[in-house]
């Protein structure tokens, strides 16, 4: 429904790596950096985007994020297995709200997640920094066609001065958006974004690398 997008546009991955980071070509052709967080699509008929953008997370968190003992306690979780633990129903979404982060922090190990209101783009490029990504809650409808709709999840792995790259579970992988472009869609939803933070301390007492 919504890959047709017109100022989107997919970088190139041209260099895979060890660390948390890989690099890609922006719509400019210059080279920058972003996290390798995996991206997992959603059916055309389906209200799964946050179901999805935590799956990416996780895999990400499990699988690349530099710390053994995060990788170790971040458990691996099928989709379903998240749906299940946030309430979603396939067809009609998910309910964003505190009882959602409680849930989640009660059954994922290794990462405390936080809903804020008022986020700016210095936080998050804060986290991408750290090699943690965020999940972004914005208007996708409003996006496309100017007109308010559902809200929509997806996964900031990038940002620069002009755009963000986004892991979208149904624009696609590595999507560049403008600032300019994304700031309206992203105001309407309150600049909400779902935060992680690395928990060490859920099952072992000290941190280690």
């Amino acid at each position: 429904m919504y890959g047709d997008l017109q100022f989107a546009k997919i970088g190139i991955s041209i260099y895979r790596g060890e660390s948390m980071k890989r690099k890609i070509l922006d719509p400019m052709n210059n080279q920058i950096e972003v996290l390798k967080v995996p991206w997992y699509p959603q059916q055309d008929i389906e209200w799964t985007c946050l179901v999805n953008s935590i799956k990416m997370c996780l895999e990400y968190m499990k699988n690349t994020y530099d710390n053994r003992i995060i990788r170790n306690i971040v458990p691996n979780m099928s989709i379903d297995e998240i749906m299940k633990i946030t309430n979603t129903r396939r067809f009609t979404g998910t309910v964003v709200d505190s009882h959602l982060i409680k849930n989640l922090n009660s059954k994922i190990e290794g990462i405390i997640f936080s809903l804020e209101e008022e986020v700016n783009m210095n936080k998050l490029s804060a986290k991408i920094e750290k090699g943690i990504p965020s999940i972004v809650l914005y208007n996708c409808q409003f996006l496309k066609y100017g007109i308010r709709g559902a809200g929509h999840a997806g996964v900031i792995i990038g940002i620069t001065e002009n755009d963000i790259i986004i892991n979208n579970p149904w624009l696609g992988s590595e999507y560049f958006i403008s600032h300019e472009v994304f700031a309206p869609a992203w105001e309407l939803e309150y600049n909400q974004a779902i935060l992680l933070d690395p928990n060490p301390q859920s099952k072992l007492g000290r941190e280690e690398k």
